[in-house]
């Protein structure tokens, strides 16, 4: 019985590199004739170029190889495929064939990825045409990366014979999507790119895969007051968004560092109930994503200032002095948050049992604390306005610095000083 001849479409099915020396395989039905001779095919609508094929397995496979595909174009978002002519008993049979393996940027503002393990990306492209997810090998790069290298799916020969490798899951969704699932993007700053080798076709160009957000511990060099009404600003990195309620912030204040889970709340934001459609319970910080509390000033990627809107939801109030300030970063459309701790509350230590002033002017006293952080060597850093208290003379401003270190003050006062010092102050930096 003679069979119908054709040629199928397997533009889904068969990824291509761009390249000579590539071996492609023709589908289709009715190829009776165990001759090779009898069959020439030619590619990307290079008529004069056919070739015949390497082999015949079947009557519905054609194997060619050493097939140049270097004048293909390339795949594209709106679909370029690779067609080929088939020329079998005096007729010819045209179809797509498959895709050249192409890889497209991810946009940064839409793949923001916190510096963790455990990370999920999605990427884009076309020609991913097998559903074996052991041929999809990608080359991970990014400054300050804990990995960087070859990275596999987890059925990949490389990862069930050792274990140094990053294996992760690759699922192919369809011909145009693959997810990365369980990237380890630890230590990574700014961008990460990659390169996918599909099939051993060769490394593609690098892309953009996801753009890293982060805060940075400011512990030693912010410090934050009682009275502040919860203002505080956040440095880091990939804060893409001009969108303030792209950004909720949950604050805590507590003893030291590995306390900190257990510390007081001092906010607890949900990002879809900010701007007064929540309860009272939900606190927005309200970021005007500005370096500083300034509509006009230009958006910064590495700065927020957290609190300046609405600085009677967040305040400090039942912190002690001295306690770390620790947040939690959680962004609009990037899954968990970022951890980091951003200062102290300003504590000065009561010394009145062990300070005594003398009576000259301009006498040096040490007062130790907690949170001073301020770099006065900067022209650019306003000097806070410090007061202390003494027991029976009144207050007097302390306006000289000496000497500085994160724990104590050596300030020169310009008063006389015949009592014992109580070191209490007022926050009115």
């Amino acid at each position: 019985m003679a069979q119908i001849v054709s040629l199928f479409d397997t533009v889904t099915s068969q990824g291509l590199a761009q390249q000579s020396g590539h071996t492609v395989t023709l589908y289709g039905s009715g190829f009776s004739k165990s001759d090779e001779n009898e069959y020439t095919a030619s590619f990307c609508s290079q008529l004069s170029s056919a070739i015949s094929p390497t082999r015949r397995e079947s009557s519905g496979i054609l194997v060619f190889e050493n097939v140049d595909l270097s004048t293909c174009l390339e795949g594209t978002s709106g679909g370029t495929y690779v067609n080929a002519t088939l020329n079998y008993l005096g007729s010819p049979y045209t179809n797509n064939i498959g895709t050249i393996v192409f890889t497209s940027h991810n946009n940064p503002e839409t793949n923001l990825r916190y510096p963790i393990q455990n990370r999920n990306i999605n990427v884009n492209g076309q020609g991913f045409g097998s559903d074996n997810t052991s041929l999809y090998v990608w080359n991970l790069t990014g400054t300050g990366c804990a990995w960087s290298g070859n990275v596999y799916d987890v059925s990949h020969s490389m990862c069930v014979s050792s274990s140094t490798e990053q294996c992760i899951e690759i699922i192919r969704s369809d011909s145009t999507e693959l997810i990365l699932k369980g990237l380890n993007l630890e230590g990574c700053i700014g961008n990460v790119t990659a390169q996918l080798d599909y099939n051993n076709l060769g490394f593609l160009s690098s892309v953009n895969l996801a753009y890293i957000i982060d805060v940075y511990d400011t512990l030693t060099s912010q410090t934050i007051s009682k009275a502040s009404g919860g203002a505080f600003t956040l440095h880091g990195d990939g804060f893409l968004s001009s969108v303030d309620t792209d950004y909720a912030v949950i604050s805590r204040c507590c003893a030291n560092e590995s306390s900190c889970n257990a510390g007081i709340s001092v906010g607890t934001p949900n990002i879809a109930n900010c701007f007064g459609t929540g309860p009272p319970s939900y606190v927005c910080p309200c970021i005007p994503h500005v370096p500083v509390d300034d509509n006009n000033a230009p958006l910064s990627t590495s700065t927020l200032v957290v609190g300046n809107k609405n600085q009677g939801s967040m305040q400090f109030t039942d912190c002690e002095r001295g306690n770390i300030v620790q947040i939690d970063l959680i962004t609009n459309g990037v899954n968990d948050s970022v951890t980091a701790n951003i200062g102290y509350i300003l504590n000065v230590h009561d010394m009145a049992q062990s300070v005594i002033a003398g009576t000259r002017i301009d006498e040096t006293v040490r007062l130790d604390g907690r949170g001073f952080n301020w770099d006065l060597t900067s022209q650019t850093t306003p000097v806070p306005s410090l007061t202390a208290t003494l027991n029976s003379a009144g207050l007097y401003v302390i306006y000289i610095l000496r000497e500085r270190s994160f724990s104590f003050f050596i300030l020169s006062v310009g008063v006389v000083f015949t009592k014992k010092i109580n070191a209490q102050h007022e926050d009115t930096y």
